[in-house]
């Protein structure tokens, strides 16, 4: 093997070094590409946990909405059934509010009849 002039020796090193450089600053963008994709990917991760967070809370509110509107309907059948109740009461009772009005003045005649015939 020959032996390398200085020249040309020097020429070698400034290749390996400037190769290396290349080498380093390409591992670089590399890590820093790779850094970026991993932030993306983990502020993507978390907005998911966000969106579905504030799914299940939109969920959890409509099931105490969807109850609430139940029990408010049962309420108001229940208010439906007892204005129902009072009114079959009522109407039971001016029934026999009219047969005792009947009654009195069918006593009334034949007190009147009776008067009559003496």
């Amino acid at each position: 093997m020959a032996a390398m002039s200085g020249a040309a020796r020097e020429e070698a090193v400034r290749r390996l070094r400037a190769e290396s450089a290349r080498r380093i600053e390409r591992r670089g963008r590399v890590r820093a590409f790779s850094s970026w994709c991993a932030l993306a990917t983990l502020g993507g991760a978390i907005s998911l946990a966000a969106l579905d967070a504030r799914e299940t809370g939109l969920e959890r509110q409509q099931r105490v909405l969807a109850d609430a509107a139940a029990a408010e309907h049962a309420k108001q059948v229940a208010i439906a059934a007892e204005a129902a109740r009072l009114e079959q009461l009522k109407n039971e009772r001016l029934c026999v509010i009219r047969t005792e009005a009947e009654k009195e003045r069918i006593r009334a005649d034949a007190a009147r009849a009776r008067k009559d015939r003496r």
